[in-house]
Formats: structure tokens, sequence, C-alpha cells
């Protein structure tokens, strides 16, 4: 087969296809990588380097490349690895391939990089991540989110303190009895927004919903354990406000 038709038959795979020489410099890339013809000739014989300067994306894109590619190289054998790219403003998801070949002598001959789109895959792995660890009402972290990173910290062996407060709001359920669910949910909504307001100058916490009308607050601090009386009285004093709900 010689080298045009290769050409014609590697332009029509959805699959998007470089081909680097032995001094990772781009020989080849297909219409799937690169559908702009001017841009896809003024690439042959640059780097990934090169690549990241036309496209203004992060240098960092080409190092990780770079490592990936010598990877295999010394491993003489195919690796497989995702990236991640912000393209005309949107986050793009890609699963790349990087074979290398080398000829009878074990010279290094090539090495080929396919790449194909997983965006909508990713996207929609990265949702159900988030619904199983957030709170659906709120959006704050739920029970089992609180518990993986709680013992995280416990674990560490240089962590000091950690300090821990369990909220509940009195006479919740004669509000949701009185007024009715949906003014119940909007009073949970604004507790939580309440309390995130207060804590936002707070680098090192988390604010989890255990369910409920029930919250927890932790501190991750070093000093957490010394400001727990300063802690508390911040967090009691921003419900000396009334809060309005409707005409409530």
């Amino acid at each position: 087969m010689n080298e045009s038709i290769l050409e014609n038959t590697l332009d029509k795979v959805d699959l998007g296809i470089v081909i680097y020489d032995s001094e990772l410099k781009i020989i080849y890339l297909n219409r799937a990588e690169e559908p702009d013809n001017l841009i896809r000739a003024s690439l042959i014989g640059k780097t990934d380097f090169d690549w990241c300067h036309k496209k203004s994306l992060n240098l960092e894109i080409a190092k990780e490349r770079e490592r990936f590619i010598r990877k295999a190289i010394e491993q003489k054998e195919a690796i497989e690895f995702e990236e991640k790219l912000e393209v005309n403003g949107e986050i793009k998801y890609f699963q790349r391939v990087l074979s290398p070949n080398f000829d009878s002598n074990n010279q290094l001959i090539n090495i080929i990089r396919q790449g194909r789109d997983i965006t909508e895959m990713k996207k929609a792995i990265l949702d159900l991540e988030y619904t199983a660890n957030h709170d659906s009402l709120t959006g704050l972290p739920n029970r089992r989110l609180l518990y993986l990173k709680l013992s995280s910290e416990l674990s560490n062996p240089a962590r000091k303190d950690i300090l821990i407060f369990l909220l509940d709001l009195d006479r919740f359920k004669t509000i949701n009895d009185t007024l009715g669910h949906m003014i119940g949910d909007i009073l949970i909504k604004s507790v939580a927004n309440r309390i995130l307001d207060l804590l936002t100058p707070h680098s090192n916490y988390l604010v989890s919903r255990l369910g409920g009308d029930e919250f927890v607050v932790v501190f991750f601090q070093e000093d957490a354990g010394a400001m727990k009386a300063a802690y508390a009285k911040k967090i009691l004093d921003c419900f000396g406000e009334p809060f309005h709900l409707g005409e409530n």
C-alpha cells in the first residue's frame, strides 16, 4: 500500500491518529485529530510543545505526553492514558493509546498515538460520582463523603486536631407539619447556605448534611481544638437572624 492510499485510509478513521518519529517529532496527523489542513501541515516535523503553542494550551499537556511516550518506549509496550483539554472554552476528555514500534534490531521506528473523545462518558461518570457523594437537596457532601473524608484524615499520622460540630434544627418537624414539606426544603437549603456563607473564609473545613435536619461541620485546621469555643459561637450567632420563607 503506497503512502497516499494509507493516508487517505487513515483520514477516514474516526479515531484521532498521530505518528511520531524516533525523535518524538510529528510526521503524520489524520483529519480526526486535526481537521484544519493548514494547521496539520504546519505541525509536521514539530513536537507536542509546538502543538500546544499552536492551540494555546498549557505546556504541561505536552510534558505529560512526552512522559507517557518515553515510558511506552522504555517498556516496549502500548500505554493507555486519559487527557483533559480545554477546547474553545469547553472541557473535553480523551482516551489516548501510545504504541511504540521497533525494527528487527530493536531500534525504535515510530510511535503511534490513537485518541478518542470520551467527554460524554466521562461527564456521565462524574455526574454519577457527584450524585453518590452529595446531598440532592443542598448539594452538600453527604454521609458517605463525610465518612470517606474523616477516614482519610484520621488515618493520617500527621493529623493533630479534627473539630466536629453536629447540628440539628429544633422543632423542624413542626415546620414540616404546619407549613408543608416544600417550605421545610427551602429552610434546609437556607440553613446550608448560611453555614457556607459563614465559613467561606476558612479553607480547610467540610459541611455535610447527614439527612433530615442534621448537619455536620468539620474543621481540619491545626489549631481547630483551641478554636472550638470561637467556632461554636460563630455558628450559633449566624442563626440569630430569622429565616424569611415566603410570607413566613
